[in-house]
């Protein structure tokens, strides 16, 4: 088989109440079906290890999760002390 990776992006925040039961309940099972994604993946990983002679693969080569925030620029500059507009 050809080798691939899989890239996947998740809001930092879903949105809504931080702390209402919406929310946790996304969290939760985000959280639930990456913790099912690497185990799937770790054993398929486990097997294919034992038929390439002990090579050495990691669950982060195949699956990779990211998460995209914006942050505020600061109100100046840390390297040149110039104000932003």
């Amino acid at each position: 088989g050809e080798k691939f990776t899989v890239y996947i992006l998740l809001p930092m925040w879903p949105e809504g109440v931080a702390g209402s039961k919406q929310v946790q309940d996304i969290l939760y099972w985000q959280r639930s079906t990456i913790e099912s994604m690497f185990k799937k993946i770790h054993a398929a990983l486990v097997h294919r290890m034992q038929q390439c002679n002990g090579e050495s693969i990691e669950v982060s080569d195949y699956l990779n999760f990211y998460s995209l925030g914006t942050r505020e620029a600061p109100s100046t500059s840390i390297r040149l002390g110039i104000p932003s507009s």
